[in-house]
């Protein structure tokens, strides 16, 4: 990318230096700007040695020279210009020396979470996601490196020094931290199973690191802990499997209703299924949601005609369990017990093998019906 540099234009702008590892007196180190003094805009900041302050730096004994020094500014990282080989000139060359570096503002570390939302369970919490790889998807600039004049470079600027800037996601917290980059923009690339990889990019600047709202399968939240970090949502999750069962006590073939299972996914859309059969001569029924959004499902079923659910007298509630992103769940059970028909017929113990048929105003008592509550009725339970 193309870095531009501008002045600092700061009082409290500092150098210090050596010279074949002495150091080199604060009153031989003269602080400018180019053409006007310190303050003046848009002129890039100096530090002027004159010859005289070399010789007295450099003895004629020690020659070639070193000098190494280093620049400062509040709430900056510290600059190193390294000069070798110092010499005075053989007559064909100027001896003077001009380097260029760059002071770029301590940034914060770039941090936050990542996580996915449980919109079944609840739209606002977020879900962390544990050991999401983190990384730059192209070397970012860590820095700048001095630059000396030359005859292929009569201006020289400040280089760029390209790196790496990874991170992993924190165990249970979802929580990361990444280093190194102070400057330009990169994306950064989340990485996860059962995700679509996912990216956001970064810009930082002198005075801002700026994250937009959404990025690549991925939204971009402020984080609400100190409002400077980033929460990063995952988004879509990976869909899953959502598998149950229907067990119904008989000792005829179980009849399952139709689309007698009815669920809502995590995003509130209502769904149903038959059970199939697991085996012809065996009581149970599955039944699966292939494709199944992640999240909290919910899921009921109906009533069946002359069967009670268990466990008996009580009111069924629905089932609620979370499919994890590209997971799969069961223990959506239900387990009824067909009911039994009773049928009565009345003897004259006088006339054992015939029939009577109760006079009017005679009345057959049965014990009282259980209250049941799973919605069938016009039954008697012995």
């Amino acid at each position: 990318m193309t870095v531009e540099y501008d002045a600092i234009d700061q009082p409290l702008l500092g150098v210090t230096g050596t010279c074949n590892d002495i150091p080199v007196p604060a009153a031989d180190i003269a602080i400018t700007d180019t053409f006007g003094p310190t303050g003046t805009p848009n002129q890039f900041d100096t530090f002027t040695i004159d010859k005289e302050a070399v010789a007295r730096a450099i003895p004629i004994n020690q020659l070639p020279g070193r000098c190494e020094f280093t620049v400062t500014a509040p709430d900056r990282t510290n600059a190193t210009i390294t000069l070798t080989n110092i010499v005075p000139s053989d007559g064909l060359s100027a001896s003077d020396r001009l380097a260029a570096a760059a002071l770029v503002k301590t940034p914060a570390p770039l941090a936050g979470t990542v996580f996915w939302f449980d919109t079944g369970k609840n739209p606002d919490t977020r879900e962390p996601l544990t050991g999401v790889a983190i990384a730059a998807a192209t070397p970012v600039i860590t820095g700048f490196a001095a630059t000396e004049r030359s005859t292929t470079l009569p201006d020289p600027r400040p280089v760029p020094v390209l790196g790496p800037s990874t991170a992993t996601s924190a165990t249970t917290t979802g929580a990361w931290t990444l280093t190194g980059q102070v400057f330009g923009v990169s994306n950064y690339n989340f990485t996860t199973a059962n995700f679509m990889p996912a990216s956001v990019p970064v810009t930082i600047n002198e005075t801002s690191r700026v994250v937009p709202s959404t990025g690549t399968n991925a939204n971009v939240l402020t984080e609400t802990v100190d409002g400077t970090g980033f929460g990063i949502e995952l988004t879509p999750p990976n869909p899953g499997t959502v598998n149950g069962k229907v067990t119904i006590q008989t000792t005829a073939t179980p009849k399952y209703g139709t689309n007698m299972v009815r669920a809502t996914d995590p995003l509130g859309a209502p769904l149903s299924a038959t059970p199939t059969a697991a085996d012809i001569s065996g009581p149970r029924g599955d039944f699966t949601f292939a494709a199944a959004v992640a999240g909290t499902w919910s899921v009921v079923f109906d009533p069946i005609v002359n069967h009670v659910r268990e466990p008996f007298g009580t009111t069924p509630t629905p089932i609620e369990k979370q499919l994890p992103p590209g997971g799969s769940i069961s223990g959506f059970d239900a387990t009824y017990t067909e009911l039994a028909t009773v049928r009565v017929r009345l003897f004259d113990k006088a006339s054992p093998n015939t029939a009577i048929t109760l006079p009017a105003g005679l009345a057959l008592t049965l014990p009282a019906t259980p209250t049941l509550t799973d919605g069938i009725t016009n039954r008697q339970v012995l």
